[in-house]
């Protein structure tokens, strides 16, 4: 069952705004509830369980505290401490400020949580995914996290079933991705420490090597992905490249937590109608706000025979990705 995070306040254009930059952040582990009335959050509390709820200071009422609601935070005009008992944030901060401190709030003794809202206003986790094979994708978002790399600090994770990094860049590694999940599951806070162990460098671009073995990623359950990259959040790199496979169990899990996703692609009749069918599927499944994140990016493969570091030096690649970082530029 997915834990409500509520935002309940009188000012419909403020709990529009705030929702909104919420939603395209897509870090936080909490489904989201917005609320211009009392009455309504009221009767909505009753029959379901809300984790968090932050509610100015005027809509809040005795009643609203004897609600069973996990942990309240008040949004006050200037801040001040000590209102009704309960956490305030000032509402009058920049959004991403606002969130950080009421997850930071929330996130005492819940430690996803807490790594998320550390560096909620800052890391960006970038998607690389599409159904079509063959298309290039390996190869396009390791020029674009190289490109990024030049400026920022940037992780690469490959998460498909056979990657080919170990033939394709000749050789073994002593870690890899199957390592850092072994590392969550036995010590969350001290998996940070390892990344850098585990970590490789490209050029400017680091990468966690691939698993070896696409079992250890099937055993993955999705809340386990979401709280793995969102301590991953944590750590130095302030971009977040990752390229899911098939295997995984919650890849739109894994996309939802994304800023935004590229999707390579080509335009022959039989990789439209994959692309056609995965639409349809996003929509059927209850996935179709992914949808709004997806960038499609048409690929010409003139040069992917030459090889992964050859095709990402190509004229058609540096096009591809200096046109990217354009619009990016005119965001």
């Amino acid at each position: 069952m997915s834990k409500i995070f509520a935002v309940c306040d009188t000012d419909r254009l403020y709990v529009k705004n705030l929702i909104q930059y919420i939603n395209s952040r897509q870090n936080i582990p909490l489904k989201l509830q917005a609320f211009t009335s009392t009455e309504l959050l009221k009767e909505y509390a009753v029959q379901n369980s809300i984790e968090l709820l932050l509610i100015s200071t005027e809509a809040m009422d005795e009643e609203i505290a004897g609600l069973s609601i996990g942990k309240i935070v008040l949004l006050t005009e200037d801040g001040a401490v000590g209102v009704k008992g309960f956490p305030t944030v000032n509402r009058y901060q920049a959004s991403g400020n606002l969130v950080q401190e009421v997850m930071q709030y929330y996130g005492t003794g819940n430690l996803a949580v807490a790594y998320a809202a550390a560096k909620l206003a800052t890391t960006q986790i970038i998607g690389i995914y599409s159904p079509i094979k063959r298309c290039g994708k390996t190869t396009f978002a390791l020029a674009l996290g190289e490109e990024y790399a030049k400026n920022k600090h940037v992780l690469y994770i490959n998460l498909e079933d056979f990657s080919g990094f170990r033939a394709l860049f000749n050789r073994e590694y002593r870690m890899d991705v199957s390592d850092l999940l072994y590392f969550y599951r036995e010590e969350k806070q001290g998996m940070l420490n390892r990344v850098e162990e585990i970590a490789e460098r490209l050029h400017f671009l680091y990468y966690l090597p691939p698993a070896m073995c696409p079992a250890d990623m099937k055993s993955v359950q999705p809340e386990e992905w979401r709280e793995w990259f969102l301590l991953l959040m944590q750590s130095k790199y302030e971009v977040i490249i990752v390229e899911p496979g098939e295997c995984i169990y919650g890849l739109e899990e894994i996309l939802a937590l994304c800023n935004k996703i590229y999707m390579p692609i080509l335009e022959d009749k039989i990789s439209l109608a994959k692309l056609k069918e995965y639409e349809d599927y996003l929509l059927l499944s209850g996935w179709e706000a992914l949808n709004k994140k997806i960038q499609k990016q048409p690929m010409v493969l003139d040069g992917e025979e030459k090889g992964i570091l050859e095709y990402m030096e190509s004229e058609e690649m540096k096009r591809i990705i200096e046109k990217i970082l354009r619009e990016e530029g005119n965001d």
